[in-house]
């Protein structure tokens, strides 16, 4: 059995990939081949690997989040409003994207930004330019938190932030939709098979910065 987070082929067509995964991307193709049963988690990705590895046994199988997201007790706050990105930061996951669109709305909107993430600092190196000195006076950054440690956060996170590039099944959006916590997202890969428009979030183009900004203005004024 072989179960599948991400397809770094699929990411591939997308975004620019580092060479370690560029070099997981040249085997995928086998291992999926050679699999007998393929397990993955969104309609998406099922799609995805039945069009291209037609002998492959493929089965939908969720993976359901810890306990402890079930059981938040949501307390939203909203002077200022409280945004959370949970994620791995990079450009796939759309980070700079994350921190340009927050920029534009500093002027007019009242917000902190509690990034729940690894570290990464080469990467925030090269988003720091793009942005405000004054944007970083209202980020936080949290690592290496326990899931009930991350179900506390979504307590009093107003929305949660996703402007992701290309996604199989984030884990992140499904914790924060069982949460009660509002999603803007992305519309990519299997996210919409947790992001539905006017019930738990709003999507836009992957990509797409005026979307993302414009969603994150609607989302935050409702």
């Amino acid at each position: 059995v072989m179960t599948v987070q991400g397809l770094f082929g699929w990411y591939l067509e997308r975004v620019p990939m580092s060479r370690y995964d560029r070099f997981i991307a040249r085997f995928e193709p086998l291992c999926l081949r050679r699999a007998p049963v393929v397990t993955t988690e969104s309609n998406y990705a099922v799609a995805y690997l039945k069009a291209r590895y037609p002998r492959t046994r493929v089965q939908q199988a969720e993976h359901a989040p810890n306990q402890a997201f079930f059981q938040v007790r949501r307390r939203p706050e909203l002077k200022p409003i409280r945004f959370i990105s949970i994620g791995t930061l990079g450009f796939r996951k759309g980070t700079d994207l994350l921190f340009q669109a927050l920029d534009r709305l500093r002027p007019e909107l009242a917000f902190t930004l509690e990034v729940i993430s690894g570290p990464n600092l080469d990467y925030l190196a090269t988003v720091r330019p793009l942005v405000s000195a004054a944007l970083w006076e209202r980020v936080a950054f949290k690592q290496h938190i326990l899931p009930h440690e991350v179900a506390q956060e979504l307590e009093t996170a107003t929305l949660m932030l996703l402007p992701t590039r290309a996604d199989v099944s984030p884990n992140a959006v499904k914790e924060c939709v069982v949460a009660g916590v509002p999603v803007v997202a992305a519309n990519t890969g299997g996210v919409p098979d947790y992001v539905f428009p006017g019930k738990n979030g709003l999507l836009f183009p992957p990509g797409d910065l005026e979307g993302f900004g414009a969603e994150e203005r609607v989302e935050a004024h409702d």
